[in-house]
This record gives C-alpha cells, sequence and structure tokens, in this order.
C-alpha cells in the first residue's frame, strides 16, 4: 500500500502542526517559520529593561511587545505554536553516562540521575533530557546523555506571559542547542566525523557548545554583567582577550573528558567576525576558524541561525522530536492535546454538516412526493379511464405512507428527552471545585446517579445544596460513606436523584 497516499488523506483529515521558531533575547525577539525550501523572518527590538540577562524584569511591557508581534504574524485570533529559545546565560547543562538500557528503563535511569546532578535545587527546576550519543567504556557500552536545568519560576512566568500574548509554546530549549541543530543540518560545512566547538555571541554573551557526533554535548556560558558589570562597555581589545581566556577554558574541559585535540571551531558573532576570528587563529594555530554559511539561506545573516534551528525543529514531526524541552508540559503532552482538539472540532463541522444536507434532502424529497400525490389525486379525481391508474394510485399508498413515517420521526424527535441540555445543566451545577467523572442513566424515569471529585469535602455538600434547589430535580439521595480521599489530595464520591419529567 503506497505509504504517501495514506499520508495525505491523513493530513487532509486533520492537518500537520504548523510550528515555528521563537528566539527572546535582552534586545530583541526573531520568529523564523519554514515553509517548504523558504522561510519567513520576523523581529521586533526590545527596549532595555524588559529583559535583562535573560530574566523577565518587566513582564507588563513584555507582553505588550509579544502581543503587537504575534499580530504583526497572524492577526489577532489565530494561536502561534513555536519552539521557544531563551538564554543560555539561564541555562544549566550536565552531560552523564549510563549502561545501554532502552524503554522505560531508561527514562527512569535517566531521570534519577537527573535529580542526583542538579545543579540547582531539583523541586524548583525544570529539568530534560535526550539520548546523545554511545560510547565504550572498559569494554561496556553506554549511553551518553545530555541533562538541561533551569528555573522552574522563569518558564512558568515566560509561558504565561507567551500565552497570553498568543503563542502556544510546544518547546523550550536555548539558542547553542538551537544553532549546533542549523549548523549539523543545514550546513555543507559539517563533517559528522568531526567534533567543533561552536562559538556564539550575543546581546547576553558569549557561549561555546561542544558538538560530537552531530550533537551537542555541553555549553559554557559567560554572561556580560559578570565580566564588565551593570556598564556593559567594553573595548574591542579587552571583548578579544575575554574570549581568547574562554577558548583556554573550554579546550582544556575537552581534553580532560574526551580523547584527541579539538581541531574545528564554527564562529558564530554578528558583530567584529574577523577580529575575532583573526584572533582565535593567532592564539590558536591548531584550530581551524570556520563561519558558517547555510545552503538553503545563503545570504541569511548568522544572527538568524540560533532561531532558525528553533525553527527547523518545528518541522520535525512531534512523533520524532525526541530532543530536550524545559518547557512545563512535555512536547509529546501538547502535541496530543492539539491533536485530540483539532479532532474533535473536525468531526464536529463533519457531522453539523452531514445532518444539515440530509435534513435539506428529507425536506426536498417530501415536497417533491407531495406534489406526486396531489397530481395524482387531480387525474384521479377526474375520472381517468387509464389502464395505469391503478399503479399510479399504488404509489400514491406508498408515498402517504411515507409521509406518514416523516411525521413520525418529527413526532418522536419533539417528545424526546434533550440528555445534552441536561449534561450541560449539570456541569454548570458542578462549578470548578467539582469535576463530574461518570453519570449512569438507566431511562428517563430510573434514577441517575452520579460519581464525581472534588477540592474538599464541603465542596461536595454544596454540590448536593444545588441539587435539591433544583426545581426539575427530586430525591437527592448522598451518604458520606460514598467520600474517599483519592491522589492528589481530592475527594471522589457518588450520589442520586430522580429527574421530574
Amino acid at each position: 500500500m503506497n505509504t504517501t497516499i495514506i499520508k495525505k488523506l491523513a493530513d487532509a483529515v486533520n492537518p500537520p502542526l504548523q510550528i515555528g521558531g521563537l528566539e527572546v533575547t535582552d534586545s530583541y525577539i526573531r520568529f523564523v517559520s519554514i515553509k517548504g525550501k523558504k522561510a519567513d523572518f520576523v523581529s521586533a527590538k526590545l527596549e532595555p529593561g524588559i529583559i535583562e540577562d535573560g530574566k523577565i524584569k518587566d513582564g507588563v511591557r513584555l507582553l505588550k511587545v509579544l502581543t503587537d508581534f504575534h499580530d504583526q504574524i497572524a492577526g489577532k485570533k489565530k494561536k502561534v505554536w513555536a519552539i521557544a529559545s531563551i538564554s543560555d546565560g539561564n541555562v544549566y547543562t550536565e552531560m552523564f553516562t549510563l549502561p545501554k538500557v532502552s524503554g522505560s528503563d531508561l527514562v527512569s535511569a535517566a531521570r534519577l540521575n537527573l535529580q542526583m546532578i542538579s545543579p540547582i535545587d531539583f523541586n524548583t527546576a525544570n529539568a530534560d533530557w535526550h539520548l546523545a550519543g554511545e560510547r565504550e567504556v572498559n569494554g561496556v557500552l553506554q549511553s551518553e546523555i545530555l541533562g538541561a536545568f533551569i528555573s522552574r519560576q522563569l518558564i512558568e512566568e515566560f509561558e504565561r506571559i507567551a500565552d497570553a500574548a498568543g503563542f502556544e509554546i510546544a518547546a523550550v530549549e536555548f539558542p547553542i542547542l538551537a544553532l549546533a541543530r542549523s549548523i549539523t543540518a543545514l550546513s555543507d560545512q559539517f563533517d559528522k566525523g568531526k567534533n567543533y566547538l561552536v562559538f556564539r555571541l550575543g546581546s547576553d554573551g558569549i557561549s561555546f557548545g561542544l558538538v560530537k557526533n552531530g550533537e551537542l554535548y555541553f555549553l559554557h556560558f559567560v554572561g556580560w554583567s559578570a565580566v564588565y558589570g551593570a556598564e556593559r562597555k567594553a573595548t574591542l581589545e579587552s571583548l578579544k582577550k575575554m574570549i581568547i581566556d574562554e577558548v583556554h577554558k573550554v579546550l582544556s574541559f575537552y581534553e580532560t573528558h574526551w580523547e584527541g585535540t579539538l581541531k574545528n571551531l564554527f564562529l558564530v558573532t554578528p558583530t567584529f567576525e574577523n577580529e575575532i576570528r583573526d584572533a582565535i587563529a593567532r592564539d590558536f594555530p591548531s584550530l581551524t576558524v570556520e563561519v558558517p554559511t547555510l545552503r538553503q539561506f545563503k545570504n541569511l545573516s548568522v544572527g538568524w541561525f540560533s532561531v532558525l534551528g528553533s525553527a527547523y525543529r518545528g518541522i520535525i514531526p512531534r512523533d520524532e522530536d525526541n530532543m530536550l524541552s524545559l518547557a512545563t508540559a512535555g512536547t509529546d503532552d501538547k502535541y496530543e492535546a492539539y491533536q485530540m482538539t483539532n479532532f474533535v472540532h473536525l468531526w464536529r463541522n463533519i457531522s453539523v454538516t452531514v445532518l444539515a444536507a440530509m435534513l435539506i434532502l428529507l425536506i426536498g424529497l417530501d415536497m417533491f412526493l407531495a406534489g406526486s400525490a396531489t397530481t395524482l389525486r387531480e387525474r384521479l379525481a377526474g375520472g381517468s379511464s387509464d389502464p395505469v391508474l391503478a399503479q399510479l394510485s399504488g404509489l400514491r399508498q406508498e408515498a402517504d405512507r411515507f409521509n406518514t413515517m416523516v411525521n413520525s420521526l418529527v413526532r418522536a424527535k419533539q417528545e424526546r428527552l434533550v440528555w445534552s441540555g441536561f449534561f450541560k445543566d449539570m456541569d454548570a451545577m458542578a462549578g470548578d471545585a467539582v469535576m463530574i467523572r461518570r453519570i449512569v442513566v438507566q431511562n428517563s424515569t430510573s434514577p441517575v446517579t452520579i460519581f464525581g471529585e472534588a477540592t474538599t469535602q464541603p465542596a461536595i455538600g454544596e454540590f448536593e445544596k444545588t441539587l435539591q434547589a433544583n426545581p426539575n430535580i427530586t430525591n437527592v439521595q448522598f451518604q458520606l460513606a460514598s467520600v474517599s480521599q483519592i491522589e492528589g489530595g481530592r475527594y471522589a464520591f457518588s450520589m442520586s436523584f430522580s429527574v421530574k419529567k
């Protein structure tokens, strides 16, 4: 069977999610959406004081800028899905190894190791991991895993503002990870058989990342505030000296953790490119320094490479995106929720359309048959001796019988109990403190039984009083023995009542 045709049919029924890349820094916001071999690029400046060192300082102003930015991209009502990239300075990374396992065993072992090696309080952190590679240690095959950590409060505040502005965050990552993806996936200069040091100069500081086997292995970040203080003023010479010192540190770190010598460096800097490249080449003659170019976007400024990497992640099918995400909800969870909502909306619209078409067809058929019956009655009343009159009389009887059946269906519809309205009323009476899990209805004369959960025990009593006060409900029965505490501190309960006709 042709899988391409099946995929096209599936995409037509439930269109794939369009996800772009969103980068938010101290001085600008950038958004990239990849469409085939082309991409849309949109940017906006951020005034000083809104974000400093990658941390939100003025959420009100950031919301205003993000809302205007969203409206520029997609208008006021449409949600914009994005892979968000925030400052490297907020992220801590750790590489660790585990004996090669798979499935749930790998997940459990990785989560346990994240808790053990977390550089910040794990209870207040968002942490995630992904498999970076494999290597043999003392004859045992080991899985190499990249873990990342960030303050949960920072992410929750960012997601809240982004959601209010109209953005749906599918995943959260950091610039050096996204930049490494751009280079490994889109640059012809990249050779998977080599290891690379990736240098990025940004508005918040400088970042170094080791790319090994096409995967990021560590992040080293130095913020401007840590070097130059609040003024953030530096000469070109002091900048070059700082960069040389940090390259020394990174190369020393590499030599103590991996075999061999690092010989390749990708330089990504929007300013002082020649000066920085010459300084590194002079102090590290064994390093081959290259400025990467991307085959599909040869004239694109290197400042866009990071957010383009996030956008490239956005076009990867959601069930194949196994990369780490520092978002509050997992990438898979958000995608499944979107798919379910989209599926329900789609089939709701299809059902309404089909039912409307059937109603129009029945009305037209009824009018046609009624007209035919009238014509036949007129011919019969004229006393025609045509030999086919007997046949026409039979057709008239069939038409009358059909109309009688249609009228019976109409009466049955008018007499049915409107259960949809009943369920809606029940949901309204439950309120926010009570969640109805199941409603058991045998028929319109039997008692109705409700099984639900409540945040507190008093909420169950309030719900009982609400039912008793409803004029359409009688004989409310509730036993305290039906209440039991369940996971999450909630209370399960059941009660029954009768519905008046």
